[in-house]
């Protein structure tokens, strides 16, 4: 939007978009005019006031977002950041100023053309104008060489990446051309460059490498929040390298463009590490896994809700081990406190060991474990989600539903959900708490599937499932605690009863003929066993 002022009366004009031919900006003469803009971030801020002397057309360089040229048949003014800036287009000759603007040449511009970041202009006299970037000059600029190893190739910029990338130029010999790098998105995509001076070619001049140094604009410590865009959204920029004040030129250089994609970088996938399995201890072999492999899933440890209740009314479920997917399961003691190590790797590259947070839940809906920290203990400043809250507010009701879209820390203060249960269990692992799971007293196979859920780690949905074996837990016993203990306990006292009752017995007659009758009970059991044993010669 368009906004035209003066002291008296304010007139208001838009255009929907920029595009290469747009409808005339109609106004009075003799006002200021400025931009309003309706997208986030620059809907925070107005473009600076610039001078109006009537209707202007608008155009826009083709492929270059932003760069806008006004133009009646007295002026012409540029913008290079969608209006934010306005200024008179400045006549050079040979480097030295002229005029500041073609108004003041007393010509009329008959027609303007534009293509790539080129302007010519053709004034009603025939007299004929041409520059870049909006820089008119006569001058020219020649280079031997200009490249970039971006130009006309795509690049990934993950989140919290840096891209490094370069170009080179080889100027003539007494040319001094000055080299510019232009990004099309400066609110999502920010740069640092260097230059500096790299050999010489074979005939003798002088080679300049310029190193690229790309990451997300909130990363650069350059910009303003209100400059910067939502992180959270993908988005795309160009990159260009241009020499300024580029003439017409003999050589024929077109300045290297590359497409940069602030998103998913598709080649990046997680991994558990498995250094320690059920293969590699002989437990279990990859040949009796690969043949259709069941285990047990007893009723009373799993609920295929995954709501983790009791159910007894299912019964043991069979389940195929599937070794294609999970290979040999990784070994843990039913005992310590675990937590999977996860690795990222970019294609076949190791990138480093994922530290933040993540969630797992078993796809079979096991749920004899338990984490170790609660909310409280994990310092949450507000309440903690965790699977139960998840799954009730998704229209997915299984390990699928926590992503990366949804996830909110707990360690930011959060007045619409305050920290009312700090008692239960904290439910995310990794980043800034020593949170682990704890298996209950059961040996056997978990399937996991794994999700990083920090918003800020990868534009990507990094998730993987991979097993585990549980061992080291004692057989379940067949009676309770209390019954066994109970009868161990009699047992003791009945066999103390024995030691101090058979003494008194034998000193008495009763006595004697109670154990002489243990005694002929116990005779022939003992002449059985004596003729069982063999004879030595």
């Amino acid at each position: 939007m368009l906004k035209l002022a003066d002291m008296r009366k304010t007139v208001f004009l838009t255009t929907n978009y920029f595009e290469s031919s747009l409808k005339p900006l109609f106004a009075p003469r003799s006002l200021q005019g400025r931009f309003l803009y309706t997208n986030f971030p620059e809907e925070e801020s107005l473009g600076l006031p610039f001078f109006m002397d009537g209707s202007y057309r608008i155009t826009n360089l083709p492929g270059l977002k932003g760069f806008l040229i006004f133009w009646n048949e007295n002026n012409i003014q540029f913008s290079h950041n969608s209006g934010q800036l306005v200024g008179p287009i400045i006549v050079k000759k040979n480097m030295q100023f002229l005029y500041p603007s073609i108004s003041q040449m007393g010509m009329k511009i008959y027609t303007i053309a534009s293509y790539d970041n080129e302007l010519a202009i053709l004034t009603e006299n025939g007299r004929f104008f041409y520059g870049t970037l909006g820089l008119l000059s006569t001058s020219i600029f020649e280079a031997e060489l200009l490249q970039g190893n971006f130009d006309k190739t795509m690049h990934i910029l993950d989140m919290s990446d840096t891209l490094h990338l370069y170009g080179v130029m080889v100027p003539q010999p007494t040319q001094n051309p000055i080299p510019i790098i232009t990004i099309s998105n400066p609110h999502s995509l920010g740069l640092k460059l260097k230059m500096y001076e790299d050999g010489y070619t074979y005939d003798g001049n002088i080679k300049f490498k310029i190193n690229i140094t790309l990451m997300q604009q909130y990363l650069s410590g350059k910009a303003h929040d209100s400059f910067i865009s939502n992180i959270k959204v993908p988005s795309l920029s160009t990159i260009t390298l241009d020499l300024i004040d580029r003439g017409l030129s003999c050589i024929d250089l077109q300045p290297p463009t590359g497409l940069i994609s602030i998103g998913c970088n598709w080649a990046k996938k997680i991994i558990i590490r498995n250094t320690l399995n059920a293969c590699t201890k002989d437990i279990l072999t990859p040949v009796e896994l690969q043949k259709n492999y069941t285990y047990i899933l007893e009723k009373g440890t799993y609920d295929p809700s995954f709501n983790s209740r009791l159910r007894l009314d299912l019964q043991d479920q069979a389940v195929i081990y599937d070794y294609e997917e999970l290979g040999c399961p990784q070994l843990v003691y039913f005992n310590n406190p675990w937590k999977p190590v996860i690795e990222l790797w970019e294609g076949s590259r190791f990138v480093e060991v994922v530290t933040t947070e993540f969630v797992l839940m078993e796809k079979n809906g096991m749920h004899t474990y338990n984490y170790s920290k609660n909310v409280g203990g994990a310092n949450c400043k507000s309440q903690a989600q965790n699977w139960t809250s998840v799954m009730a507010a998704s229209t997915t009701k299984n390990y699928l539903a926590w992503t990366r879209e949804i996830y909110v820390t707990c360690h930011e203060l959060n007045h619409s959900i305050p920290l009312l249960w700090p008692d239960l269990e904290y439910q995310i692992l990794g980043g800034r708490t020593d949170n682990s799971i704890i298996f209950q007293e059961r040996n056997g196979f978990y399937i996991f599937h794994l999700t990083i859920v920090d918003p800020f780690y990868s534009y990507c949905d990094l998730t993987t499932s991979f097993a585990i074996y549980v061992y080291g837990a004692f057989p379940q016993r067949l009676l309770p605690d209390y019954p066994l203990a109970l009868l161990v306990m009699l047992s003791m006292l009945f066999i103390l009863w024995l030691g101090y009752v058979i003494p008194k017995l034998s000193s008495t007659e009763k006595g004697r003929v109670i154990i002489g009758f243990f005694q002929e009970l116990w005779n022939p059991f003992m002449k059985r066993e004596k003729r069982k044993r063999p004879s030595h010669r």
